[in-house]
């Protein structure tokens, strides 16, 4: 064997048992900065928005305060949780801009395309277009929300007085 190949010999063997050591994702993303919270599914959010709704229906119906204040307990803790999935949500945007400027592809000209981009829009998709969709799922949830919150307090009040 040769000086070269006998050289590189054991630098192969030393990368090839680390990458045989990470085989499981678990293992191999340990050491990668943990991604943005990725965005839950519409219909999981829709799901949970009935629930909510489905919560206050019953703590407006209640027939006992004690019955009215259990229901709006669990209402309460429903649109906390539908806020926490909803809260950090992304749709990799973020991510495209910063590869953009990794690639030199963020220095162009106001009204100028980027390198690749073709009328102000991404050949070969419309990630923009699922960004925009997204966005405007999480506004009209977070808009029921805030009418949920609404109608809660008004309930919790009238039972104080």
């Amino acid at each position: 064997m040769n000086a070269a190949k006998a050289m590189w010999l054991p630098i192969f063997l030393a990368f090839s048992a680390i990458a045989a050591s990470q085989t499981l994702p678990d293992e191999h993303a340990g050491h990668h900065a943990p991604d943005a919270k990725s965005a839950p599914a519409p219909a999981d959010l829709q799901s949970n928005m009935t629930k909510i709704r489905a919560l206050l229906a019953t703590a407006e119906k209640a027939k006992t305060s004690a019955a009215r204040d259990q229901a709006l307990d669990q209402h309460l803790a429903a649109m906390r949780e539908q806020l926490d999935a909803l809260e950090g949500g992304s749709c990799g945007m973020d991510k495209m801009d910063k590869m953009d400027k990794m690639k030199g592809m963020g220095d162009t000209k106001p009204g100028e395309d980027k390198p690749g981009m073709k009328g102000g829009m991404a050949m070969g998709g419309d990630k923009m277009m699922m960004c925009h969709t997204m966005m405007e799922t999480r506004v009209n949830l977070l808009a029921g929300l805030l009418g949920q919150m609404v109608r809660h307090e008004e309930l919790a009040r009238a039972k104080r007085h």
